[in-house]
């Protein structure tokens, strides 16, 4: 991901799209196990799970967490 971070930066490309496999796969899958196992809901709906625009105005923040290991 940071090629397109890098690009952004630059001004060589306008956005880019930063999936969330966690929250759009596996978080959702056990939300619904959790409910039909346990009948469990979260507090809060609807659960937004992205995806997120990336472009110059948070390209600098998306770009520390890339070098954090956490995106």
């Amino acid at each position: 991901m940071r090629a397109p971070l890098s690009r952004i930066k630059d001004g060589k490309q306008l956005f880019c799209i930063d999936q969330q496999p966690y929250l759009q796969g596996f978080l959702a899958v056990s939300q619904a196990y959790a409910y039909n196992a346990y009948g469990l809901l979260l507090p809060q709906s609807p659960v937004l799970t992205g995806p997120a625009v990336i472009n110059a105005d948070n390209v600098d923040q998306a770009l520390a967490g890339a070098q954090a290991g956490v995106r």
